[in-house]
């Protein structure tokens, strides 16, 4: 694996899409609410999982580095 939330970054892409092909601020607005959600999200649930399975868990986030954008975050 390269991310460790791929779903969520599908979904927050199709959100940036759609609000693209509706070419309105509003929907943009929306879009970008949505992705600071999934992002606060999988923040909250890595330290779920952390909690959970403790060095098994540290051990993938050791492996798969990146959260959304392998190099960038």
């Amino acid at each position: 694996s390269k991310i460790r939330h791929p779903g969520y970054l599908g979904i927050m892409l199709a959100y940036f899409g759609a609000s693209l092909c509706l070419g309105s601020l509003p929907a943009l607005m929306v879009a970008s609410t949505l992705t600071a959600l999934h992002v606060l999200t999988a923040i909250k649930e890595e330290e779920l999982l952390l909690k959970k399975f403790g060095r098994e868990y540290e051990e993938y986030m050791r492996k798969v580095r990146w959260r959304f954008i392998p190099g960038v975050y």
